[in-house]
């Protein structure tokens, strides 16, 4: 009926509204400074009035400092703020009049401040003919990105583990690089020291050979030896009975 049309509409505009509100047009890092824009160009006779979500911080009259309670504002109208705080994040909404108390523009605009990533590092296991390489993301903040770079080429791996064939990746630099909506920073580039085992094998092969073919050489040798010193005696014998 009609009246459930209206109460369907009437909360979709809502979440609409909340939506549109939690939205975050700008991203600062925890630490760092940003100029929030007026949205409009004043006229030297524009007064202009920044809030903080509700808070009024700072009130201009043509172009002069009536009130400030936090932030500072340039003669362009922008709100100027430096070493933010997490607790700075929210709305900020700028309304500018005329001389006559005419309003003029008004802008809104969600600030969201996110700490910065920190240096990530870069571990390696060797395992069999394998090697894992594990990238620490204990120490990052939510709503990361993680990258690969397989010497300087990015990889298609996403996760924190990513696992290859040690002969294939020989003398390979790999990084692990993490970045959010504020900042980006790599690993120390890591190149893997695993040896495969199946050149480890062949190697005990070749090793296994050489001694069997020592061994037989050894062992033919020792059989001659043997044979010469026995028909050198049965000659020597046969001559002492001949005399």
């Amino acid at each position: 009926n009609v009246l459930t049309l209206k109460v369907v509409f009437i909360l979709s505009c809502v979440l609409i509204d909340y939506k549109v509100f939690d939205v975050c047009h700008l991203f600062v890092a925890v630490g760092g400074s940003f100029n929030v824009p007026l949205g409009y160009t004043p006229k030297s006779t524009d007064s202009w009035v920044w809030k903080f979500n509700t808070k009024t911080i700072i009130n201009m009259k043509a172009g002069k400092e009536v009130m400030k309670d936090g932030g500072e504002t340039h003669t362009n109208g922008s709100l100027k703020l430096t070493n933010l705080k997490k607790e700075q994040e929210g709305v900020y909404t700028s309304e500018v009049f005329d001389e006559k108390g005419r309003k003029r523009a008004t802008k809104e605009t969600k600030l969201c401040i996110v700490d910065p990533v920190k240096k990530p590092k870069l571990n390696e296991t060797c395992q069999d003919e394998k090697v894992k390489f594990e990238c620490d993301l204990s120490q990052q903040p939510v709503d990361i990105v993680l990258e690969w770079l397989r010497s300087g080429k990015e990889m298609v791996a996403k996760t924190e583990r990513v696992v290859k064939t040690a002969a294939d990746t020989k003398g390979d630099k790999f990084v692990c690089k993490v970045s959010n909506k504020v900042s980006s920073e790599e690993s120390d580039p890591v190149i893997h020291s695993c040896t495969s085992n199946s050149k480890k094998c062949l190697l005990v092969i070749h090793f296994s050979n050489f001694c069997y073919f020592i061994s037989s050489c050894f062992l033919v040798l020792l059989l001659t030896v043997t044979v010469t010193v026995c028909c050198v005696r049965v000659k020597r014998k046969r001559k002492k009975q001949l005399k």
